[in-house]
């Protein structure tokens, strides 16, 4: 991952967004509040400890972050893809990317329904067996801040994403953001 990323997202959003805009950080890059010069609508403006809450605690966490983006949604949403606690943990992706073409290539998960369940039930079984149950349970607790997510924003700047290799295997990486996905409000 590129160290300065973070960064140049940051000047992305600044030059894309008002000073009265809002934006929202998934993970743990809070500079990117800083660097932007926005605030987040949240009562907490990250959210890094998604891997070790319990799954009710961030049920309620989803929750408000709901609320929040209720009355005032950000205009930006960046996920952080964050992989910095606990090591070899994959992230909680806001809009999953997922392996296509056995295997050979990447892509954004497609909006249809559909398709969104059944990734959801094999990604939530894939956490459960590497990672134990209460893993599985939080990435069922935060499908509707996924949902919002993917029902309000759409990937900004799209075209810029290639594929990529991390050391959890095919995703996608950014020629401005790297691994980080920016989501612009529809």
């Amino acid at each position: 991952m590129d160290e300065y990323a973070w960064r140049l997202t940051s000047e992305y959003i600044r030059e894309h967004s008002q000073p009265t805009d809002t934006i929202y950080v998934w993970g743990w890059v809070p500079g990117i509040y800083v660097q932007a010069q926005r605030l987040s609508p949240t009562p907490k403006a990250f959210e890094g400890t998604m891997h070790t809450l319990p799954p009710q605690q961030l049920a309620d966490r989803v929750q408000e972050i709901l609320r929040a983006f209720e009355k005032n949604p950000p205009k930006f949403i960046v996920d952080s893809r964050k992989e910095h606690f606990p090591w070899g943990w994959p992230p909680f992706e806001l809009w999953p990317i997922a392996e296509f073409a056995g295997g050979k290539n990447v892509a954004f998960l497609p909006t249809d329904e559909a398709i969104v369940k059944d990734y959801d039930r094999m990604w939530a079984s894939v956490l459960q067996k590497q990672f134990g149950p209460e893993e599985a349970q939080r990435y069922k607790v935060l499908a509707p801040l996924r949902e919002y997510v993917m029902k309000n924003y759409q990937v900004a700047e799209l075209q810029g994403y290639r594929r990529a290799e991390t050391r959890f295997g095919l995703t996608l990486a950014h020629e401005i953001f790297d691994t980080h996905v920016v989501f612009v409000r529809k």
